[in-house]
């Protein structure tokens, strides 16, 4: 079992490393994953919407679930790098977070669904310039987020779902979680509720580093 992760207060302001497509667009994203019981039933609950989404995996459990990986890009979301064990970067040196962290990440993720990624999310939001540059370095962008639901301190699925449909904007990326704790499946409701509320207010939704 994952322990929840914990996210830096206030919500750090996203680096936006693509261009949004106009419009009402929205970015949800899912971190921590794969995760065996809950990314499907994300990933059923996105396809009713034909909504797109990005997905930081951690490394460790793309590989030890790389059909579930495989079926997050087959489905045509964007799978991305969220290091390899959750680490906090800020405590690790540079050559760590290259080597063990974003490297190996990388290279399973690119043999589990033959993407590579663009992008990284580091755990818990949590940078500094040696993280800055060793992300850089390891010619990845930095994408952290706007809108932050807390859903991995199971607030229950309507404060959930209220937190994004009450906040949410063109361009925001918001934060949620498909593994940690012992049930996402306040998030997995919450999920429905937002896709379907933003979708009648005309919002698409679309993935990040595509």
């Amino acid at each position: 079992t994952l322990t929840p992760t914990p996210t830096p207060t206030p919500t750090p302001a996203a680096a936006v490393p693509w261009a949004p497509s106009g419009g009402r667009t929205v970015y949800l994203t899912f971190d921590d994953g794969p995760d065996p019981e809950w990314t499907p039933k994300i990933l059923d609950a996105l396809a009713t919407y034909g909504a797109k989404a990005t997905f930081f995996a951690q490394g460790s459990r793309v590989s030890a679930y790389p059909e579930i990986a495989a079926r997050v890009v087959a489905e045509g979301h964007s799978l991305q790098n969220h290091s390899w064990s959750h680490a906090n970067f800020t405590k690790l040196s540079y050559s760590s977070i290259i080597n063990d962290q974003l490297a190996t990440t990388n290279s399973i993720i690119t043999q589990s669904t033959g993407t590579t990624p663009k992008c990284m999310r580091p755990p818990y939001g949590a940078t500094n310039a040696n993280v800055n540059a060793a992300i850089a370095d390891a010619g990845l962008q930095s994408v952290l987020w706007t809108l932050d639901t807390k859903d991995y301190t199971e607030p229950g699925a309507s404060k959930i779902a209220n937190t994004v449909v009450a906040n949410a904007q063109p361009g925001s990326i918001i934060l949620m979680h498909d593994a940690g704790g012992d049930s996402r499946q306040q998030t997995v409701d919450a999920l429905k509720v937002v896709l379907a509320q933003l979708t009648s207010k005309g919002y698409t939704f679309s993935a990040a580093c595509p």
